[in-house]
């Protein structure tokens, strides 16, 4: 589907939408989101999963993406897949999760609480056999990556406006992992 054809149908969403238009959009744009912290935007969608029920398959989760050991913080995301930064899919459709983008805009605005700072004081205790999981520069890079997706969300709400852009998710946007897993749990038996 082109893009165009994407915002007037799937990503013409607004607050009031209901839930499945909604989900829809938002989650393949958190997916997009996803990869681009990852600094892995070569393949969209590759390795892309959802759980499903084994009476109806009826759909019983939210994407889920597998192979991780692609991630990459050599480079910027923009750099290493020649994402244009002013025009691109996500300045295109402007419809982000409001929960999951409001976060990435405060860690964008923070000078030491920033998600790459974050994820290094948790990470860098690791080690392979030479080198960290996730370095300093690691860091600087996730850093930029965030902000490829702010400047994105920015662009986007000075043309539309907030109501317009960050569109509440039909998710829970809180978890309680033991709930969670009880959830699964009854669902797969």
């Amino acid at each position: 589907m082109e893009l165009e054809q994407l915002r007037q149908t799937r990503f013409n969403i607004t607050s009031n939408s209901s839930a499945a238009h909604v989900h829809y959009a938002l989650e393949n744009m958190q997916l997009f989101m996803f990869q681009i912290l990852t600094g892995y935007v070569a393949k969209y969608g590759h390795n892309i999963y959802q759980f499903r029920t084994g009476v109806d398959n009826e759909i019983a989760g939210m994407l889920f993406y597998l192979d991780n050991d692609r991630a990459q913080w050599r480079r910027p995301a923009d750099s290493a897949w020649a994402i244009n930064k002013r025009n691109n899919s996500m300045t295109y459709l402007c419809k982000f999760p409001k929960t999951l983008t409001e976060r990435l805009m405060l860690l964008d605005a923070s000078q030491t609480d920033t998600l790459g700072a974050i994820v290094y004081r948790i990470a860098h205790r690791f080690h392979t056999r030479n080198d960290p999981y996730f370095a300093e520069q690691d860091a600087k890079v996730l850093n930029i990556n965030v902000r490829i997706i702010t400047y994105a969300v920015y662009s986007c709400i000075q043309r539309y406006g907030v109501e317009n852009v960050l569109i509440p998710e039909p998710w829970p946007t809180e978890y309680n992992i033991y709930q969670q897993l009880e959830h699964l749990y009854s669902i797969v038996q």
